[in-house]
């Protein structure tokens, strides 16, 4: 498995490429990937394919005086999007949807998870003015050390080095 933070850099600029309101490029390429298969997706001769099905789609509906649901340039963005994303690692894609992608519609997103228990040990660490009983308070709330790191407190462990 990659670097994560270097394959999350990486995953973001093609995430970014593709943006617009809701990510719903982003999230429909992964649901493309996932439908027809990363190594169908990966496969140059099959984009063109895909490209020149949609070209020929809306070619047909225009001339027959119609308008389809999505654009031509829309709907190339997600198979293209489809396409990027399958040059990644299984792993690394999985790592990223679960950790940057929120596909459930009830409950709360990973991010805002993160956002709020980052505020419940900002809470704890203002509530006292002494780093070791905020430190026992926020481990009393459930939080191992490592945890505490990745939340960015990790400094509050440095207190309980200095009490010994």
């Amino acid at each position: 498995m990659s670097n994560y933070v270097e394959t999350k850099n990486k995953i973001d600029v093609v995430r970014n490429k593709y943006g617009c309101k809701g990510d719903l490029i982003f999230r429909t390429a992964i649901t493309t990937l996932f439908d027809c298969g990363k190594s169908l997706c990966a496969d140059d001769m099959w984009l063109k394919n895909m490209i020149c099905a949609i070209d020929n789609e809306h070619d047909d509906a225009e001339s027959a005086g119609k308008h389809l649901f999505m654009t031509k340039d829309f709907e190339k963005a997600i198979y293209e999007c489809a396409h990027e994303l399958a040059a990644f690692k299984n792993n690394d894609l999985f790592i990223y949807i679960q950790k940057e992608v929120w596909f459930g519609d009830d409950g709360i997103d990973y991010q805002r998870s993160i956002y709020l228990l980052k505020g419940c040990v900002a809470w704890v660490l203002s509530d006292t003015y002494e780093t070791e009983y905020a430190l026992q308070e926020v481990r009393e709330m459930g939080f191992d050390d490592d945890e505490i790191k990745k939340l960015g407190f990790g400094w509050m462990l440095d207190a309980e080095e200095e009490e010994e």
